[in-house]
């Protein structure tokens, strides 16, 4: 159950009912059960999960068998190109953001919290958003899209190079733009940003299969 109250301006929690409710029926998509307002309250009711990958890879001593992180790869590389496919974009894809499901379903991974995500493609009008710069960071730093970083309007390759950057803390156990120390939130997210456009993906990828530089160039 989310709640999210009234009070607050902006209520992500609305939006994230509608967009789920377009996804129903898609595989690792909860079924939403209810939505609506309830006193002071927006109110959700989705399908109860197991854990996130963030906590899978807590219980796994922070590390995961190349077999287990390609299954794991797959199924979260599909469920965004379903997503996409619809023409919405995620913009935080995260460990925290992937959950495994329950009981039968305990091997189906399912991409969760649809709060940040936004409308990029309208099919009807076949037309894409349009390109703009000087936006804030939406999202989570650590793994966020360079291009995120330097206020670029978000698309699908930035979700795809969050994924990625996901997939290289789950075989890496870290990532160098990790333990940052700033006297500032906006000094701490400069230090990431000019970590990671130093950072190439040849170094990133270094001691791990080379199809992750290729996603990474890609």
């Amino acid at each position: 159950v989310k709640l999210e109250p009234l009070s607050l301006g902006r209520h992500m929690l609305a939006s994230e009912a509608r967009i789920l409710r377009r996804l129903q029926g898609l595989p690792g998509i909860a079924m939403v059960h209810h939505s609506c307002i309830e006193g002071k309250y927006l109110v959700m009711v989705t399908d109860l999960l197991g854990p996130s990958l963030d906590n899978v890879f807590a219980m796994c001593g922070r590390k995961f068998t190349s077999k287990t992180l390609l299954l794991l790869g797959q199924q979260m590389l599909r469920r965004l190109e379903d997503l996409h496919a619809l023409g919405i974009i995620h913009r935080d894809a995260k460990p925290d953001n992937f959950a495994l499901g329950r009981g039968v379903q305990g091997n189906v991974v399912y991409l969760i919290d649809f709060g940040l995500a936004k409308q990029y493609y309208c099919h009807k009008a076949e037309r894409h958003i349009p390109y703009i710069e000087n936006k804030g960071l939406t999202g989570t730093a650590k793994y966020a899209s360079v291009n995120v970083h330097l206020g670029i309007e978000q698309s699908r390759r930035d979700d795809l190079e969050a994924m990625g950057h996901v997939l290289l803390y789950f075989i890496r156990g870290s990532l160098p733009w990790q333990g940052l120390t700033a006297r500032t939130v906006e000094e701490k997210f400069e230090k990431i940003t000019n970590k990671k456009m130093a950072t190439t993906t040849t170094d990133l990828c270094r001691k791990v299969p080379q199809e992750f530089t290729a996603y990474l160039d890609y």
